[in-house]
């Protein structure tokens, strides 16, 4: 299932959010993150490269707010889904729609049922079997779950320090097997969204790369730059 998981990139000021963002998108059935970045502006040029299926951005941010952002990346990519989210929305919703946004969303609602139904009800037709019915989607995800509690434990080791990434990526467990290599830089602790893409731009890894697709080489500097 996760290589039909759609494609997440936010953009928020506040690392604290993009953190939070990590989380619970690393936690919904339908969607992924590969990217996250703290502008509009960043945005908008990360969109041709990374091609995402849905951007989440917040309302108020500095240089370019999220509304202006919406209308510029929905110009360019119509097919992308966009949602503004904001943590005071009220009257938010009509001046975004009318950007192309299919949504806004409160961020005390930023939780993970609530990204599956939104991106179940938008998304573009053909995207993800559209056809079937969430309930014949989810009845698919026993092995999924499985795999997906052994990373969320994982995770929560890295936080806690029991763990060093740096040892996981010298031999990868099987359960790794799909996981991407930004999802889980971001549970490291004092390495938000912002700093794992730094790391990763200077080891020539793209943030949706999976564990077991890093070249000996990126293996090499990314472990050297978590052991400096």
């Amino acid at each position: 299932m996760g290589a039909l998981r759609a494609r997440v990139l936010v953009a928020d000021d506040s690392d604290v959010f993009l953190r939070t963002a990590a989380s619970v998108i690393s936690a919904t059935s339908t969607l992924r993150l590969v990217g996250a970045v703290g502008s509009g502006q960043e945005a908008i040029e990360l969109v041709p490269a990374l091609r995402p299926d849905l951007v989440l951005l917040d309302f108020r941010m500095p240089g370019m707010d999220g509304v202006e952002t919406a209308r510029i990346i929905r110009r360019d990519e119509p097919r992308t889904v966009v949602i503004v989210i904001s943590a005071e929305p009220e009257g938010l919703s009509d001046v975004a729609r009318a950007a192309g946004a299919v949504a806004t969303l409160h961020k005390r609602d930023f939780v993970p049922r609530t990204l599956d139904a939104l991106w179940l009800k938008h998304m573009p037709d053909g995207r993800i079997a559209s056809t079937r019915s969430l309930e014949s989607r989810m009845t698919t995800l026993g092995p999924a779950n499985q795999v997906r509690s052994a990373r969320a434990k994982l995770k929560q080791d890295l936080r806690e320090g029991k763990v060093h990434l740096e040892q996981i990526l010298a031999t990868p467990p099987g359960y790794l097997a799909s996981a991407e290599i930004f999802d889980l830089l971001v549970a490291v602790p004092k390495i938000g969204p912002a700093k794992a893409g730094r790391l990763l731009s200077i080891a020539g890894i793209s943030p949706s790369k999976r564990v077991v697709e890093l070249s000996e080489r990126q293996r090499a500097c990314l472990i050297e730059l978590l052991s400096g």
